[in-house]
């Protein structure tokens, strides 16, 4: 897809709840995304189920969508929040424990609002838009597509060891930028789901 052309589409689905722009994303974004959750979950029925999960909320959210040119970084964002929430049980950190025991709190509306959610998803998702372009495609091509080291380095013709200094350099910045707004520390709610967020990045 041409990127004028998901821009278009990007448009159609925020201002007018378009579904022909809707079908035509989900036909161009469905099988990356199917063929990454099939990577990480090695199950086809969960990864049939996590994609329909995301392209649900995409759906349920067209109309509060923050305008960029693609929803590439999105959409890898929130399907890799839904294969922690299927894996959550093996996750030893605090931070995510506290995350989840807020969020199954009956009628909380801390961590599980969607209304935080989808905020602290358009900020991790400015903040991504702010860094070097460079950093940005090895922060999106390894961290949310998880593509290998040596295929990030031949598609963007640079060798790996600068694969890993440009992603390095790329998530310390996110981390402060959230820092700045202080959503770095887990010491709230609201910040503990920007922390569990930010895990899915760095793990």
């Amino acid at each position: 897809m041409k990127p004028e052309s998901e821009i278009q589409l990007i448009e159609q689905l925020r201002s007018q709840g378009s579904v022909k722009a809707f079908s035509d994303l989900y036909d161009f974004y469905a099988p990356r995304l199917y063929a990454f959750c099939l990577r990480m979950s090695k199950s086809r029925e969960s990864a049939e189920e996590i994609v329909e999960d995301a392209f649900v909320w995409l759906w349920r959210n067209r109309l509060s969508l923050p305008s960029q040119k693609t929803l590439s970084t999105i959409l890898f964002l929130k399907t890799r929040h839904l294969l922690i929430n299927l894996y959550r049980a093996r996750l030893n950190s605090p931070e995510y424990e506290d995350y989840l025991a807020c969020r199954d709190v009956a009628g909380s509306s801390c961590a599980s609002d969607d209304i935080d959610y989808n905020d602290l998803l358009a900020t991790i998702t400015k903040a991504l838009k702010q860094l070097p372009e460079k950093q940005r495609e090895v922060i999106r091509m390894i961290k949310l597509e998880g593509r290998p080291t040596k295929e990030v380095s031949e598609k963007l013709g640079i060798t790996e060891q600068t694969v890993h200094n440009q992603l390095s350099l790329g998530l310390k910045q996110v981390r402060r930028m959230l820092s700045d707004k202080g959503l770095a520390k887990g010491s709230s709610p609201r910040e503990t789901l920007a922390v569990a967020m930010l895990m899915m990045l760095t793990i």
